[in-house]
């Protein structure tokens, strides 16, 4: 079986089309699946273990580019061609099932549940989420680094609990003050605080360095996120994230999540395995507001205490026992 999936362009989104994959290879027997990509999470998508080719395009390109782009495709036949983006693409190549251009979808289901239904749609059949996972290919030297540094304290996984302090728009960042206070509260009750987020939020760990005298492991910059996610399952309690990609990730792989939210919808991207949480602030009629600027200097998450987010974190592990 030649599989077309085309997934999306953030790695958070990516992230929640995982499930579709994991689907796809237990309705089909060692399906090959080409999987078309934004560049800039190729190398995410590169590690996802089963995939058959991965085909990346950069946004912006020449009229000449994308149509050189498209013959390639032409020049291979796909029996299923599946379009989470929802583009023009599967228009222009041939395959014995296809993505229908036009979807009615609800417009308050969660995006993992909106992605199942294209796929149910495509195939033209009801399907069960997977309990099998992917896993990612990462290089074993750092693999064996990653765990090295978290070994580090002698600590067992159930006491690592997991920070994803950024976020791709800033105002869906909870402040480094609120995050200074989760850790310190984290090792009050003994549990190993790990800061994780790519280059870009190394200023926040170090606002929270400067804020807080408590411990905490920062590996902010010092590892992708596909070898986290690597190594995640079987080092982490729990995770505590803003809306992210981490958030997915941690969802993802059955971890329980608390998922801290200001301008998203919990409904829409909100954690959603098992065991999961979310804290937003109550009192905002202006939230969520699905913006990338905001007029009311990022109230939603300033004015919510951490307080209240630690309590969200304890009903997490209480619903754990």
């Amino acid at each position: 079986m030649k599989i077309l999936f085309i997934t999306l362009s953030n790695l958070g989104d990516v992230i929640m089309t995982l499930p579709c994959i994991d689907i796809l290879f237990e309705e089909f027997d060692s399906p090959q699946i080409y999987c078309i990509c934004a560049d800039k999470v190729k190398n995410f998508v590169g590690s996802i273990e089963g995939l058959y080719k991965v085909i990346s395009y950069k946004k912006k390109q020449t009229p000449s580019q994308w149509i050189s782009f498209l013959e390639k495709l032409r020049e291979e036949y796909f029996d299923v061609i599946i379009d989470l983006k929802n583009s023009l693409l599967p228009l222009f190549l041939k395959a014995k099932k296809k993505t229908p251009l036009f979807l009615q979808i609800p417009p308050n289901l969660h995006s993992v549940e909106k992605f199942k239904l294209i796929l149910e749609k495509t195939l033209k059949k009801r399907l069960s989420f997977s309990d099998l996972k992917r896993t990612f290919k990462v290089d074993e030297g750092r693999k064996k680094e990653l765990l090295t540094i978290l070994n580090s304290r002698n600590t067992p996984s159930l006491k690592r609990v997991f920070l994803g302090i950024g976020a791709r728009s800033h105002i869906k960042r909870y402040p480094a003050s609120g995050f200074s206070y989760i850790i310190e509260k984290l090792n009050e009750e003994n549990f190993i605080p790990v800061v994780v987020g790519d280059e870009n939020d190394k200023e926040i760990a170090f606002q929270i360095k400067t804020l807080t005298k408590a411990h905490f492991l920062d590996l902010c910059g010092k590892f992708s996120l596909q070898e986290i996610g690597a190594v995640l399952k079987e080092v982490c309690f729990a995770t505590i994230t803003c809306d992210s990609a981490f958030l997915h990730l941690s969802s993802y792989l059955n971890i329980p999540t608390l998922g801290i939210f200001g301008p998203t919808s919990p409904v829409k991207y909100g954690p959603w395995g098992k065991y999961k949480e979310v804290v937003f602030k109550q009192d905002l009629k202006c939230r969520p507001c699905q913006k990338s600027l905001c007029k009311y200097k990022w109230e939603c998450m300033k004015t919510l205490e951490p307080q209240e987010v630690w309590r969200k974190f304890q009903c997490l592990i209480g619903s754990l026992n």
